[in-house]
């Protein structure tokens, strides 16, 4: 799902795009869900040429949602694929559900990261996720914004 905004960072299309699955249904693999905002652009298309630079360049921030299936997903690996070199440039913000096994080998656990306590109260763990995000957001905006004139000087 794509967070388009016309106020995105001049550097890219979107300020955040979010990597989820769904749980399986009735044997279906489910494991993606489109923005309406972005689902015209998307149909007749190929699916995964259309979302890896997205994934890969095109967003401010990648927000994948790890749950116990993400890492069995085919989409969640395509799209993990696509974002996995942006962890060392601050753009993936991983949100961990408590479900999720933590092992040795997560790379995901050497980058700040928000988590979500299940099966807790998600609607009141939700309520200030978009602030902490938005302000995140603005920080790296403004970083940005230095930088450009500093560049200038």
């Amino acid at each position: 799902m794509t967070l388009p905004s016309r106020e995105a960072d001049s550097n890219f299309q979107f300020p955040a795009t979010v990597s989820f699955v769904k749980p399986r249904r009735e044997g279906a693999d489910v494991a993606r869900s489109y923005d309406n905002d972005e689902q015209h652009r998307i149909i007749a298309e190929d699916v995964e040429d259309y979302l890896v630079p997205i994934y890969k360049t095109e967003a401010m921030f990648v927000l994948p949602i790890l749950s116990p299936t993400y890492p069995t997903r085919i989409w969640a690996k395509i799209e993990s694929d696509a974002f996995k070199e942006r962890f060392g440039q601050s753009a993936v913000i991983p949100i961990k559900l408590s479900t999720v096994q933590e092992g040795f080998f997560n790379d995901y656990m050497r980058y700040g990261y928000l988590a979500l306590d299940m099966p807790g109260d998600i609607e009141a763990q939700l309520r200030h996720k978009p602030d902490t995000l938005g302000r995140r957001m603005l920080d790296e905006r403004a970083q940005s914004a230095n930088e450009a004139v500093a560049a200038e000087a």
